[in-house]
């Protein structure tokens, strides 16, 4: 929906169960994707190797220390 359509117009669609987005929330939306797109370019993953997999043996023992593997999940 354009700016200039009355917020009453917008609801009473909704209300109405017309699927409508205003300018500003695909803009919103545009945002929010576009933060995610940078985010996801700063993330990188680290393999869980064999060596990772003795260290993290070694440290077992402490209290609160679990193992979790990603691929059952």
């Amino acid at each position: 929906m354009d700016v200039h359509v009355p917020l009453a117009i917008t609801e009473g669609l909704r209300l109405r169960g017309v699927d409508v987005l205003t300018a500003q929330e695909v803009l919103r939306a545009q945002e929010w994707l576009s933060r995610t797109e940078r985010f996801l370019a700063d993330v990188w993953v680290v393999p869980f190797d064999a060596q990772a997999v003795q260290q993290f043996d070694r440290f077992a023992a402490y209290r609160g220390c679990e193992k979790w593997d990603a691929r059952t999940y």
